[in-house]
């Protein structure tokens, strides 16, 4: 096994930047932010009102303004027809600007170059995976989330954001 090289960096070389926010303090662009709960509390419920918001450009409370965008919504536990879609209709979205990536012949995960491709096609700047324990492969990428190796950067894609609804497993769930 190969000895990992140490690289280190001051801070007084580091070039600070501008955060660009979709919704201040909450969820900046270009970064991952992460709806994490048990089940039941609503967190499909968000994600698809903020879908919708994004889709229209109607801001949710305390967000500010901003023209509407394309979103990528990928489920891994809901139906597209019998649960969003109504979902996304009763939110006001515009459904023309809320994309799916087709999993039917083959499921999508965080490794996925259809992600990337996705993103550049559409130019959405917002995506929903939802949970991302469905999008997880083999089960070890979760453990990397800031950005697994060959994962989309999606700091460099448009300002696009991910956002992944996190459910905590049932046994771990607070009582």
């Amino acid at each position: 096994m190969s000895k990992k090289t140490l690289k280190l960096t001051r801070m007084a070389e580091i070039e600070e930047q501008e955060v660009k926010w979709l919704w201040y303090p909450y969820i900046p662009f270009g970064k991952i932010t992460i709806i994490h709960g048990d089940p039941g509390e609503g967190k499909t419920t968000f994600a698809l009102r903020l879908a919708s918001a994004c889709s229209t450009g109607t801001p949710l409370p305390g967000m500010d303004y901003v023209e509407p965008f394309n979103v990528i919504y990928q489920t891994a536990e809901d139906g597209l027809a019998d649960t969003i879609k109504p979902r996304l209709k009763d939110a006001g979205a515009n459904q023309l600007k809320v994309i799916n990536i087709n999993e039917d012949d083959c499921p999508l995960t965080l490794l996925d170059e259809r992600i990337e491709e996705a993103i550049k096609l559409t130019e959405a700047k917002l995506i929903i995976l939802d949970p991302i324990q469905g999008y997880d492969g083999d089960g070890n990428l979760i453990d990397t989330i800031g950005n697994p190796v060959g994962c989309p950067n999606f700091k460099d894609l448009t300002y696009s954001q991910a956002i992944e609804c996190y459910h905590y497993p049932k046994k771990l769930s607070a009582e």
